[in-house]
């Protein structure tokens, strides 16, 4: 069994096992990418990708369907069709810290994925039309800055 820098730990890759459990109890199929990144899959075409940026610590997911990857979702957009301002992941800052941090991306997935989860399409174009307003907030921002 494979462990991290402390001995005795857990690697990010069990800590993901044991964390996102739920989902392979709702049929997903986990797939190691690597030691930074799990991607769990459906016969559906729906997909779950946890990972964590080693150089910054970011920890997060993404969930989407296989036709659409591009359009992958993350906590924050589906918190905030919810009405609900989410942090924007995890930055754990030592290592004992990962534990709880995927632990709290989990339950943002279990809390706001519900529509994801259950292969919905309409919530793909949903966030579509919210990335468009925000692009277009700050575009606007910038426009406004520089004629000053």
């Amino acid at each position: 069994m494979t462990r991290d820098r402390n001995e005795g730990a857990p690697t990010f890759v069990q800590i993901i096992e044991a964390e996102f459990n739920f989902l392979v109890e709702q049929g997903f199929q986990s797939v190691v990418e690597d030691e930074d990144s799990v991607r769990y899959d459906r016969r559906d075409g729906v997909f779950v990708r946890i990972f964590r940026d080693p150089r910054d610590g970011y920890v997060g997911f993404r969930v989407g369907l296989a036709s659409r990857p591009r359009d992958a979702l993350t906590a924050t957009e589906l918190a905030r069709l919810s009405g609900v301002t989410a942090p924007r992941g995890e930055y754990p800052d030592r290592a004992e810290h990962i534990r709880a941090s995927v632990a709290r991306v989990a339950q943002d997935l279990q809390t706001y994925g519900e529509r994801p989860l259950a292969g919905d399409e309409a919530i793909y174009d949903e966030v579509m039309e919210l990335r468009r307003a925000y692009t277009e907030k700050y575009s606007q921002e910038g426009r406004d800055q520089s004629s000053d």
